[in-house]
């Protein structure tokens, strides 16, 4: 499943997913009525955060939109985007999610659970339908599912809450190897299923390349497996209660001397520690080779995401308290603000861009090339989410999520 995004708070991705959802504010327990969240009262860092994470998730989500992922070409562009990027935008979206999923069912009024409910089911539909037209690497549908789960820990403490994600991630990374290590066996022992995996990927360019829109709707209906649902499930339901934790133990909204150097030490550690680890799975899985080259690779590089997404959310959360991010920051936080809307936008973009009922430009650019294209749709995005913003509340996918949220029609207009 490729990588997705939030909106306004963390349970709107985006995303594959794709991160991110976005909670219904970015307040404190208990500070004040339910209902949508106001500019003043939104903590800036998260908005920032999930701005830059779309970034990376729109850059891991790119190959497979343009059928990169077929290609046997690897440069050495692509080995360190995958070292610095893979499966650590998606992190930070899942913590934004539990961060925000928190927020919401803190709510002392008894209709938080109902509300969370609707905005799930929301998530849900909005995924499927996100799927099945635009994108099958869809993760809104994940996080609706593994958002159920978290009803389960409203009350668990901080110390709880970390214990239970170190399981969870732990039992999400040994059903991805399992299951990895069975196909790839598999696929090795069993000549059948080499060759029905050769003609399922040849049918799928073929029909991204060249079929109508009904074809490749066809197409993402047979790629959305509910089994992939069920894999990264374990995964995403751990970072979002670390970002439960996150929430619960206030640190984002602390801004002590001491809380300003714990995030100094937390990316100055984990940042070149990340790195190593995904450098060094990467070396490892090139000169292992063959078919256990993904397990081995991807299996490590996801046990250790989380390392460089907590590095890269304390070094951005410092950045910004010290102003180094200028007007730039400010744009990056208008992106998060919009990020559901922005994650469905990559989509229909890149969709339309690479398959053949657009500009069937799939298999055509070099690795470059879609991150020139990466870069340029979010050079859009820093461009259209403040001037949208300006004239309206919302994002139109955050408005149509709140207005089912709140079960009535939300004032988008300023």
């Amino acid at each position: 499943m490729s990588s997705a995004a939030s909106g306004d708070g963390a349970s709107e991705p985006g995303p594959d997913g794709d991160g991110s959802d976005a909670a219904a504010d970015d307040r404190g327990p208990g500070d004040g009525p339910p209902g949508p969240t106001r500019t003043r009262q939104r903590l800036p860092e998260l908005d920032l955060l999930r701005g830059l994470a779309l970034a990376g998730v729109i850059l891991m989500n790119i190959p497979a939109l343009a059928g990169w992922i077929y290609q046997n070409d690897t440069s050495l562009l692509e080995e360190v985007i995958t070292v610095i990027a893979e499966g650590k935008f998606i992190t930070i979206f899942s913590i934004l999610f539990g961060y925000g999923a928190a927020l919401q069912l803190s709510r002392s009024d008894g209709s938080a659970r109902r509300r969370f409910w609707r905005r799930t089911i929301g998530l849900f539909v909005i995924g499927l339908l996100h799927g099945l037209l635009l994108y099958s690497g869809d993760i809104l549908m994940i996080y609706a599912l593994s958002g159920v789960v978290l009803l389960a820990f409203v009350r668990m403490p901080v110390r709880r809450l970390v214990r239970w994600a170190i399981i969870s991630w732990a039992v999400g990374i040994g059903v991805l190897v399992g299951v990895g290590t069975l196909f790839a066996l598999g696929e090795r022992l069993d000549d059948d299923l080499a060759t029905w995996v050769e003609d399922e990927v040849a049918e799928a360019v073929e029909v991204h390349a060249e079929g109508s829109f009904a074809e490749v709707v066809a197409l993402r209906a047979r790629e959305l497996h509910p089994l992939v649902l069920v894999i990264y499930m374990p995964q995403t339901v751990a970072m979002f209660l670390l970002g439960m934790a996150l929430m619960r133990s206030g640190l984002l909204h602390r801004r002590d001397v001491e809380t300003e150097r714990l995030l100094g030490r937390v990316g100055l550690w984990l940042i070149p520690l990340g790195l190593l680890v995904s450098w060094l799975a990467a070396e490892a899985a090139d000169w292992i080779g063959g078919i256990t080259e993904f397990v081995i690779g991807h299996s490590v590089m996801t046990t250790f995401a989380p390392l460089l997404a907590l590095g890269y959310m304390a070094k951005l959360i410092q950045f910004h308290r010290k102003g180094w991010l200028g007007g730039a920051g400010e744009r990056i936080q208008a992106v998060g603000r919009l990020a559901l809307s922005n994650y469905l936008m990559h989509s229909l973009v890149l969709s339309f861009l690479f398959n053949g009922y657009g500009l069937g430009l799939y298999q055509q650019l070099p690795y470059w090339g879609l991150v020139l294209v990466t870069a340029a749709l979010y050079a859009l995005m820093m461009w259209w989410s403040p001037w949208w913003l300006a004239r309206f509340r919302f994002g139109p996918a955050e408005w149509l999520l709140r207005s089912i949220t709140y079960r009535q029609r939300q004032p988008l207009r300023r």
